[in-house]
């Protein structure tokens, strides 16, 4: 079993405590059974047997972020592909710190860029179906759970304040760091974010980090979307722009599709998306300088002149 490092644990301490968490929650799991994943910025995924899978949170941010997910997923009705399914919330104990998140493994593979070559238009009209659907979600019940927005990263305590993130330290943080054309195509950009904010129109229900690494697909076709730690009432354009990473062709062909069952105007709705593709990377920005993290910022940046373009 590997001994890579997890926050401040090894994967065996990681899958002990789950193991631990597992049994006294009455769920037998051998640490055989276990086998971690991955990790995010402050998360850490085990797969738990064949059927379940553990999100292990690193901070008390991430727990209540979990929690909220949970009740999250537990308002959103049908739509066209799968959401996890919660199992299980389980406490702060002394196997794990800050307790987890337990629910039902979606069989499958992330979108790749590989996917989208072989599979892309499939893939684009699923995408855009997904999320014309949940975008058109109408549940005082789902609403209510996503007004309750914690205070992090590009999530406030209202949609107003939502919708006026990124702070202006974090955009002159970024301004600093640019030269040459990147800093008039910043410039530009922090108009268009003014004019866009003053055109928002009605907020909508948010997957909020919807991107490639999210997506789950089967045999070329769009399964499942997991991770909702981040859903929030928005605009709608704040959805669609995580998907340029997979080449500026699917991008486009979402977002087309996407007009076309919504019936809102494609040149309006690009633009959003425009801003919206640097205002999603000023996020990483806003985690590196909250988390004194050089390495992270340094990626940041480069996403950021990336998204300017």
């Amino acid at each position: 079993m590997s001994d890579e490092v997890v926050g401040e644990r090894s994967n065996d301490g990681l899958l002990d405590g789950v193991s631990t968490a597992l049994q006294r929650a009455g769920r037998k799991f051998e640490l055989s059974e276990l086998r971690f994943l991955g990790a995010g910025f402050s998360v850490s995924v085990v797969r738990a047997g064949p059927d379940l899978v553990v999100r292990v949170p690193g901070t008390e941010d991430a727990a209540a972020r979990g929690r909220r997910m949970a009740e999250v997923l537990g308002a959103l009705p049908e739509l066209p592909a799968r959401v996890p399914e919660v199992v299980e919330v389980l406490p702060a104990q002394e196997s794990l710190e800050h307790g987890a998140l337990v629910h039902v493994w979606l069989p499958g593979e992330p979108v790749s860029a590989g996917l989208v070559r072989s599979h892309g238009s499939a893939l684009a009209g699923e995408t855009a179906q997904f999320l014309a659907a949940l975008h058109a979600v109408d549940s005082p019940k789902l609403e209510a759970v996503l007004r309750r927005t914690p205070a992090e990263v590009g999530l406030r305590r209202s949609v107003e304040e939502a919708e006026l993130w990124p702070p202006d330290p974090v955009v002159e943080l970024v301004a600093g760091r640019l030269a040459g054309p990147e800093v008039a195509a910043f410039g530009r950009w922090r108009a268009e974010y003014r004019d866009w904010i003053a055109e928002v129109g009605r907020p909508v229900a948010l997957h909020g980090d919807f991107w490639h690494g999210n997506l789950v697909a089967r045999e070329g076709r769009l399964a499942a979307v997991v991770d909702w730690e981040d859903a929030r009432l928005g605009d709608r354009a704040a959805d669609l722009c995580g998907l340029w990473c997979l080449g500026a062709e699917f991008g486009a062909a979402v977002l087309s599709r996407y007009a076309e069952l919504t019936g809102i105007d494609s040149g309006a709705l690009g633009w959003g998306v425009a801003v919206n593709r640097v205002r999603r990377e000023l996020r990483g920005v806003e985690w590196s300088v909250r988390h004194d993290d050089a390495d992270e910022l340094e990626a940041s940046i480069v996403k950021v002149r990336a998204a300017l373009g």
